[in-house]
């Protein structure tokens, strides 16, 4: 009877500490992995949220560049962080993107973590689109034009991305998919070089973000063609999509979210995605975020775990069926 009692009180007490855990959460600074530059549009909204975060939960929250691979290098990182709500990490669609081009083979060396497996969600932050232009000398100025000019085309209209993996690469391969038509597709190192080249005459056609599109082709060396996502963009209101032309679920758009390594109690998460949809719904947050071109997107935790998952069959489908990703 004795040893009952003993039992009874020490798992009372062993229940009464864990609440107390999960009630002290957090109680010390959090650390959020940010595996990109800094400087950049991703780390500045990466910024803005870790500041809004650090208010909702009065705490220190961290942010830690750790940039390199494709964003693979901070992504371990945080996989084999402590799973206790104090180690986050700032995911792009480059997490899908990376997984899929991982389950064709197409990486080398491959991933060193599972992008689902691996991790549990804590909630979208943002998404943003990108915007066809096509090099003023082409004479294209809309996608009947384009599609005109691609099938009469020897080889393909040039196409510069920032690289296979790309969003921007996505778009391309499934635009020539959709529309049966071929295209050249031309590496860049990075996106600025890429709508350099398309603005000299040197390419065809290049995607780039919607705000500085809208401005180069104001300049007149460039025509904006459509935006990659099924909807339009408020920034540029006047430009359809690539949908509206006749291309039927087309759509590719970017996003980022927050990821915690896999096993962090249900209790903290939950709280760190209420305080999460929370800043991203005050109206500072949304005119900084907005003001770089993106869109402030909170939702629930099993939501952002849908757009992840549903991006990595996209994306695997978009490179199986294209030659342009070999």
């Amino acid at each position: 009877m004795k040893f009952l009692t003993t039992l009874i009180a020490a798992s009372t007490s062993a229940l009464m500490m864990g609440a107390a855990m999960a009630d002290d959460f957090p109680s010390k600074p959090i650390h959020l992995i940010v595996p990109l530059s800094p400087g950049g549009g991703g780390d500045m909204a990466a910024r803005v949220v870790a500041e809004g975060l650090a208010r909702e939960l009065d705490t220190s929250v961290v942010v830690e560049n750790r940039p390199g691979t494709s964003s693979t290098i901070g992504t371990q990182a945080a996989a084999r962080s402590e799973a206790d709500g104090y180690t986050l990490i700032l995911v792009t669609d480059f997490h899908a993107i990376n997984e899929a081009l991982n389950r064709l083979d197409q990486l080398d060396p491959p991933l060193p973590y599972d992008s689902l497996a691996d991790f549990d969600t804590v909630g979208q932050v943002l998404s943003l689109q990108v915007i066809l232009l096509a090099s003023a000398d082409t004479g294209i100025t809309d996608m009947e034009s384009l599609i005109a000019k691609a099938k009469q085309t020897e080889g393909g209209l040039s196409a510069a991305t920032p690289g296979i993996g790309s969003p921007h690469n996505l778009a391309f391969l499934q635009m020539a998919q959709m529309g049966d038509f071929p295209l050249l597709t031309v590496p860049f190192n990075g996106s600025g070089p890429a709508t350099t080249a398309a603005q000299g005459g040197q390419v065809d056609l290049v995607f780039a973000a919607v705000g500085p599109g809208v401005a180069m082709a104001d300049g007149g060396r460039v025509n904006a063609i459509a935006v990659s996502s099924d909807t339009r963009d408020p920034a540029a209101p006047d430009v359809p999509t690539i949908e509206e032309a006749g291309f039927d679920g087309f759509s590719i758009e970017s996003w980022m979210g927050i990821l915690a390594p896999k096993g962090v109690p249900a209790e903290r998460l939950d709280l760190l995605n209420r305080a999460l949809v929370t800043v991203l719904e005050q109206p500072e947050v949304i005119e900084k975020i907005t003001k770089a071109g993106m869109y402030p997107t909170p939702g629930s935790r099993p939501d952002f775990l849908s757009l992840i998952e549903t991006d990595i069959e996209k994306n695997q489908a978009i490179f199986k069926n294209s030659p342009l990703s070999q």
